[in-house]
């Protein structure tokens, strides 16, 4: 998402893909013991049924949709750091690769969205040239890297030739000449210098990133290559956390998310759900990928926001925003009419000397609400494989008070107030509706600490 006559920029610790097209995975089989797809590019390639075109994805299709919506995106002012890694489309053919093979041996999918994100980051990893510097000016060294890496992978894909792939890299690379070319984007060579002079105009800075909770490396089952946190924040830009003037915690009410998170939240698929997408628009995002919808979790609050905001100076910069309230009275019907919020879940633990016991997460036992204690129980990497074999009935709710549906609204804000603030002080929060995106709402209420 870009904003018309402000300064827009794509930096380093993002992957970037130019004008993809997603493919079709169930192409791509397993047989005899092998992985193989005996399709070529053409045949792979996921198309609309209404129009049978391909379909695009990522920056010059999201350039052109905004075009078509009356945005001016040279009024954009689109920059993007030549460090930025590059998804080509090896990375998303072999992301498919890699999602049929664990779904074969049953492990959980890696949540790439068969878009080449995570193969893009893991080709920067085995030290491959795809940044867009290398494509800008080492082109041979880009196209290099391309066949050194296929060479392990062409007998996986025997109708895609290397050369097959070159041409569509070198294609890419003309299109975002072109848009380099007339201005609409500018290429930054040292994003932190840049980044550190607008500090210094006083310009204010909006750091954006991702869109679920659990997101970071340490966290191992709700992951995502993005890293919105003030930590990351911090390292990338050289700034320090008392240049920081808010973070803006944003919540979607109700929650959702575009990958794959644990049965133990998620609401089942159902023909209400459907109409509940589309109203909302829940349906499309830059992967293409429908959304899910998930229970409200404390626990899982208070993890996301412990992630993004360690190392704060000063807890008065945490500013929340309840996003798409609009939508939580349409979602009840999704759950029967309750307003619930999860405050903990059950599971069955078994290990190497075949010690079985039951282990309860976020319980509150002593039913005291707050930060501290609902990241206390929180499992960490190696205990969270286990969560997604939670049924609904390992869960625990808490059902909002109130004789109307704003009552109980007002408790659930408090709540997941509660499960941010270490203090019971009175608090600043944001809400925030869709559809006008102007109506910004300012509310103060201290956090519920007790149950009942």
């Amino acid at each position: 998402m870009v904003t018309e006559w402000k300064i827009n920029i794509i930096t380093s610790w993002c992957v970037l893909g130019i004008n993809l097209n997603k493919i079709d995975i169930s192409k791509i089989e397993f047989e005899e013991g092998l992985v193989i797809c005996n399709c070529s590019l053409h045949e792979l390639f996921k198309r609309n049924s209404s129009s049978w075109e391909n379909i695009q994805v990522w920056l010059i299709p999201e350039l052109e949709k905004l075009q078509k919506g009356w945005i001016n995106i040279n009024a954009c002012w689109l920059k993007i750091s030549w460090e930025t890694k590059i998804i080509w489309l090896h990375n998303v053919l072999l992301d498919g690769f890699d999602e049929v093979c664990r779904v074969w041996f049953w492990l959980k999918a890696i949540g790439s969205t068969w878009s080449g994100i995570s193969r893009a980051y893991a080709s920067e990893s085995q030290r491959y040239h795809f940044t867009l510097n290398d494509l800008l000016n080492h082109p041979d060294t880009f196209y290099d890297s391309i066949k050194c890496l296929w060479l392990a992978y062409a007998q996986i894909f025997p109708k895609i030739s290397i050369d097959e792939l070159i041409w569509y890299a070198k294609k890419e690379r003309k299109e975002i000449i072109e848009y380099i070319k007339n201005w609409t984007i500018e290429i930054i060579e040292n994003e932190k210098q840049y980044i550190k002079w607008l500090h210094k105009k006083w310009k204010k800075i909006i750091w954006e990133g991702a869109q679920a909770s659990m997101i970071g490396a340490e966290n191992s089952y709700f992951w995502t290559a993005s890293d919105p946190s003030l930590w990351e924040f911090c390292r990338r830009t050289w700034l320090t956390v008392k240049k920081v003037w808010n973070i803006l915690l944003v919540h979607k009410l109700p929650p959702s998310s575009v990958w794959e998170r644990p049965w133990y939240l998620k609401i089942p698929d159902s023909p209400e759900l459907d109409e509940f997408r589309k109203k909302y628009q829940e349906f499309w995002v830059s992967t293409g990928r429908q959304r899910d919808l998930f229970y409200h979790s404390l626990p899982e609050t208070a993890r996301w926001a412990w992630l993004n905001v360690r190392g704060i100076d000063d807890e008065e910069k945490i500013v929340p925003v309840y996003n798409r309230v609009d939508g939580i009275t349409d979602s009840l019907k999704l759950d029967n009419w309750l307003l619930r919020m999860v405050i903990g879940f059950r599971y069955n633990v078994g290990d190497i000397l075949k010690w079985n016991f039951t282990k309860d997460v976020g319980v509150l036992w002593n039913k005291l609400l707050n930060p501290k204690n609902l990241l206390s129980n929180y499992p960490e990497k190696s205990w969270q494989l286990w969560l997604f074999w939670v049924e609904q009935e390992d869960l625990r709710f808490i059902e909002m008070d109130g004789d109307n549906i704003e009552e109980q609204i007002e408790q659930l804000l408090w709540y997941y107030n509660a499960s941010i603030f270490r203090k019971d002080e009175e608090r600043e929060f944001l809400i925030w509706t869709w559809q006008g995106r102007d109506d910004l709402e300012l509310r103060k209420g201290a956090p519920l600490r007790n149950f009942g």
